[in-house]
């Protein structure tokens, strides 16, 4: 035979044997005495009991034990939970072992293991879990370890205090643990880290690697470092307390625990960058901070102490020291006060930089300019202790701070600040907070007082030249004033006080303003005012203006203002002295409203009239007083109504006045339609002078007309000068006259003489029913009656005329004495009067049968 045929039938022959080998290896492991006795190995290497689901065997990858389904129970100590849960442990055996009969493993390599790390009382579940080294044959001294190296992939880890479950675990776990000699381990591992119910992004990846003596010894000497670089500072903050706190930036953290004895010892950087507002966008002058710190612990007693720490930034350096100590008992048998730390931490600058305070406040609050510098330093000391902790005492100082920019008016400086926090405590001051000649100066004092939160109350002092130049530079400092501010310009005495906590939502302000000739404009008020005396009262609810003396519309006005804020209806009370209401009919304009594209493009459409912009938008109601009210030619006195302002319309309701010496009872409405101020009054009218009213309606010199009128009216009219209401009134009205006196003409003898007689007439009554339209007066019914006869009359009166009110009236007179020769007294004649008020014709009109004689 051939030799290459010898050698391909032994490698045959041996591959035949391996497989039967393996076949019948992977047989016995499945048997009751094999599955006891290795189950028995794999609670010896852990120290706890085992439930494996099923065996097997391999030659061809090594000399393995798979074991499926493996569940490690725990010691009572440390709960009744699992301590070690793996959907597979592949065990690697000795080759010696074997040879001698023995089963001793030397690599277990879990696939997607869970582990659970438990602490109670100071110690640790982890403690009896690497088994120690055992003598050996390599002669004499020699040490042979059980177990020489752990495998990880996909792993898990949970960790507990007694029976609570801590949020935090780490999962992904991948790496390996040799014994890299007799007692020492190397560890080379990586996980993420990750919280229960909290969708983490960007948290890093967490690599330990260091060695460590075994379990036996608590894990010394020891030397392990931590390394978790570039993570998302936000999502840190979520994974330590399950909340997002907003901030945004990247971290990077190293730390090393080193222990030859019963004290570890633990070095701490850590580096925050970039840090902003997670709903702005990062900038290079974001701030960063770095935190170096050197602590100790002793596992036994649970103590920590730290000193020399430091915190940094880029102007700032604060010096950190301090201890804690955690309790030794189950969290579940100690009250929830005490189940934290009890910890004392003191804080000291040695400066913090006003730069460093003006990079952090531009980095959270939108808006800072970014133009600004700030110079100067505080100092100060903080002590705090329990947890969270909470601060015991503090002191802070601060002088010849400086912010200046382009976008101030002028540099900000401060005299001096201070703070003090005692216990649940705290105060402070800012003592010549000066913006400059143009802004002014200012004092601040504040408060807080903790009872299960932080709560403060801060005030604030001042006075501004220009208003307007103050806004400005609060905006410039990302602050945002309320947007009644912008209407405001000119000096003002200023008193803010500000209560709540910490979380913006629980701050109210409340903002006292001293106007002195200073104005007011709002885009919803028709005009602009001036403040002579005016106290503005604002908070989060309200709006509030005691008007002691100002002026608008030319008027000068009293009384008070207020509306809910930010926006809402005004309520109000005014007194005014003399209103004229032309001024107001004048800012009746409307606004053409602006042509869509197709419009614009082909010409087609009309830009009808919308209201003007404060009629559109401003609403108001409440009671108005005025001494004098002017609606040309009428003047009303001692107004007092209700006006309402809303729905494009102006109305006074209510309304009681005095006209020409009588009582007025009603109101007016004042609209827009098609770009013309549209007015519609409701009056009742009792005991007016009929001289005075003539001579306003009518501009006559001499006192023609007299006696006392009333009247019931209903009458509209459009436009916004006297002509053209004049032109366009209409409406019906009641008119009755008692004493009603001509002293120009004689109407009993201008009828019988047929022409104009000058005298004068007198009727104890006159009574008619009126209707306005198109500029004439027409009227049916009116009756005259007096000592000379009664006169009935019907026709109108144009005041379009050319030369005067055109009169058009057919009358007939009754009760004539002293008439023609032939005419009893008692006949009635008709007869038609034209021409002019001033200048009347008289025709008698001719009947069909003349009256019989006597």
């Amino acid at each position: 035979m051939r030799q290459p045929t010898r050698w391909l039938l032994g490698a045959a022959a041996a591959v035949a044997l391996v497989a039967v080998a393996d076949t019948a290896a992977s047989v016995y492991v499945r048997s009751a005495r094999a599955t006891r006795v290795l189950t028995r190995r794999l609670e010896a290497a852990f120290g706890r009991p085992v439930e494996v689901g099923r065996y097997g065997f391999t030659f061809w990858r090594g000399t393995r034990i798979e074991a499926e389904e493996v569940t490690v129970g725990e010691d009572p100590r440390f709960g009744s939970e699992y301590f070690l849960r793996a959907q597979s442990v592949t065990a690697t055996l000795r080759w010696r072992s074997l040879v001698r009969g023995k089963i001793e493993f030397a690599t277990f390599s879990f696939s997607q293991p869970s582990l659970n790390v438990v602490s109670v009382g100071g110690r640790w579940n982890l403690a009896d879990w690497l088994p120690p080294a055992s003598p050996g044959a390599a002669g004499p001294g020699s040490q042979t370890p059980l177990l020489y190296r752990i495998e990880v992939d996909r792993g898990r880890i949970n960790f507990k205090r007694g029976e609570d479950k801590l949020p935090f675990a780490l999962v992904d776990v991948r790496g390996s643990i040799d014994e890299r000699a007799p007692g020492r381990w190397a560890i080379a591992l990586q996980a993420r880290p990750m919280r229960v119910a909290v969708n983490l992004q960007d948290a890093g990846i967490l690599t330990l690697a260091g060695d460590v003596g075994g379990t036996s010894a608590r894990l010394r000497p020891a030397n392990l470092q931590l390394h978790w670089p570039d993570a998302s500072l936000g999502d840190v903050l979520r994974l330590a307390r399950g909340y997002d706190y907003g901030v945004r930036g990247r971290q990077d953290l190293d730390l090393r625990a080193s222990s030859t004895g019963g004290v570890w010892r633990f070095e701490l950087a850590a580096r925050a960058r970039d840090l902003h507002r997670w709903d702005m966008v990062s900038h290079p002058g974001d701030p960063a901070l770095n935190l170096r710190l050197a602590a100790t612990w002793q596992p036994g007693t649970g103590r920590w102490e730290w000193e020399g720490g430091r915190i940094e930034g880029a102007e700032s350096l604060v010096g950190v020291s301090g201890e804690a100590e955690w309790p030794a008992g189950p969290p579940r048998a100690m009250p929830v006060d005490d189940r934290g730390p009890r910890m004392s931490l003191q804080l000291s600058s040695a400066g913090v930089g006003a730069a460093d305070l003006l990079a952090w406040y531009r980095a959270f609050r939108p808006g800072v300019s970014p133009g600004l510098h700030a110079s100067g330093w505080l100092q100060g000391s903080l002590e705090l202790s329990g947890w969270p902790p909470r601060i015991t005492r503090g002191t802070l100082s601060a002088a010849g701070l400086r912010l200046e920019g382009a976008a101030l008016p002028a540099p900000i400086a401060l005299a001096a600040a201070s703070a003090e926090v005692f216990r649940n405590r705290a105060k402070g001051s800012l003592t010549g907070l000066d913006f400059g000649s143009k802004v002014g100066a200012f004092d601040m004092e504040g408060s807080a007082r903790r009872d299960r939160r932080w709560k403060f109350q801060m005030a604030a002092r001042g006075a501004t030249p220009q208003i307007v130049d103050l806004v400005a530079a609060t905006k410039a400092l990302g602050a945002n004033p309320p947007a009644y501010w912008n209407q405001f310009s000119g000096p003002a005495d200023l008193q803010i006080a500000c209560v709540g906590g910490l979380s913006p939502f629980e701050r109210s302000f409340h903002e006292s303003v001293e106007f002195h000739d200073a104005t007011w404009r709002e885009e919803s008020l028709p005009a602009r005012a001036v403040l002579s005396d005016v106290r503005l009262d604002a908070s989060a609810s309200r709006l509030r203006m005691e008007v002691r003396h100002a002026q608008a519309l030319g008027a000068h006005w009293s009384g008070w203002l207020e509306r809910p804020a930010p926006a809402g209806t005004w309520r109000f009370s005014l007194s005014a002295d003399r209103l004229d209401i032309r001024p107001l009919a004048a800012r009746l304009r409307t606004q053409p409203r602006q042509l869509g594209l197709l419009e614009r493009i082909f010409r087609s459409g009309r830009a009808a009239g919308s209201p003007p912009s404060w009629l559109a938008s401003f609403e108001a109601s409440g009671r108005l007083e005025a001494r004098e009210l002017t609606a040309a030619p009428l003047a009303l006195e001692r107004v007092d109504g209700r006006l309402a302002i809303r729905h494009n319309a102006l109305e006074l309701s209510e309304a009681r006045a005095r006209l020409a010496g009588g009582d007025v009872r009603g109101g007016f409405v004042i609209s827009v339609l098609d770009r013309t101020p549209v007015w519609h009054v409701t009056a009742r009218i009792a005991n007016a002078d009929l001289a005075r009213l003539t001579h306003a309606l009518g501009g006559t010199a001499e006192r023609r007309f007299s006696g006392l009128a009333s009247a019931t009216m209903d009458l509209g009219a459009r436009g916004a000068t006297a002509a053209a209401l004049r032109d366009s009134v209409y409406g019906t009205a009641q008119v009755a006259i008692r004493g009603a006196t001509d002293r120009q003409v004689d109407w009993l003898a201008t009828l019988r003489a047929g022409r104009a007689t000058a005298g004068r007439s007198s009727f104890a009554s006159v009574t008619a029913r009126v209707r306005l339209a198109g500029g004439k007066l027409t009227f049916r019914d009116l009756r005259l009656s007096g000592e000379g006869g009664r006169v009935q009359a019907t026709g109108g009166i144009d005041f379009k005329g050319a030369s005067g009110a055109v009169l058009a009236v057919e009358a007939r007179l009754s009760s004539y004495p002293g008439g023609p020769p032939g005419y009893p007294a008692s006949v009635e004649r008709t007869f038609q009067v034209t021409g002019s008020t001033a200048d009347p014709l008289v025709r008698l009109r001719r009947t069909p049968n003349p009256p019989p004689s006597h």
